[in-house]
């Protein structure tokens, strides 16, 4: 309750468990003086009031659930778009787009069809989409094989030397 509510409520909602559990000790004895009994009298009005402070204590809770609810509401998801339906290039001039066969000029300058700009954004294909590499990944595995410089023993030349025999005093 001391997480829920302000410091004073919490102290009163300790005092009123306290005297509660101070009644309960009057009850298992048999014999009471005048004050014992006017503690008894006061249980009622002590457990309303622990009741009353529980139920701030239970709105409180409500009221930040329904905040935190409402605060962490799922947000719609941003999915980038396929690049399977983006085309390969886009012009930023013009607008236009198309594919690599559709663009003016050679490899090395490329330009637009409609505008003649070269100020193109090209999006690269997917892994999936790669068709030029077919063949090369037999060869690419091959090479590495080959190019393989990793070292299996890690010793140095004078660690793998026996250690050298201790000299005998005589």
């Amino acid at each position: 309750i001391g997480l829920l509510i302000d410091a004073d409520t919490e102290k009163r909602f300790k005092a009123l468990q306290k005297k509660l559990r101070d009644i309960g000790k009057l009850r298992e004895k048999d014999k009471l003086d005048k004050l014992q009994e006017d503690k008894l009298k006061q249980e009622p009005g002590l457990i309303e009031e622990i009741a009353a402070i529980q139920e701030r204590a239970a709105q409180l809770v409500e009221e930040r659930r329904a905040r935190m609810s409402s605060a962490t509401a799922p947000k719609a998801k941003f999915e980038p778009s396929s690049r399977k339906s983006l085309p390969a290039w886009q012009c930023n001039e013009c607008g236009a787009s198309g594919g690599m066969g559709d663009l003016i000029g050679s490899d090395g300058a490329l330009a637009c069809n409609k505008c003649g700009g070269n100020f193109i954004t090209h999006n690269a294909p997917g892994r999936d989409d790669d068709d030029d590499d077919e063949g090369d990944d037999a060869d690419a595995a091959a090479a590495k094989s080959k190019k393989n410089y990793e070292s299996k023993d890690l010793k140095t030349k004078r660690q793998k030397q026996p250690p050298p025999a201790a000299k005998k005093d005589d």
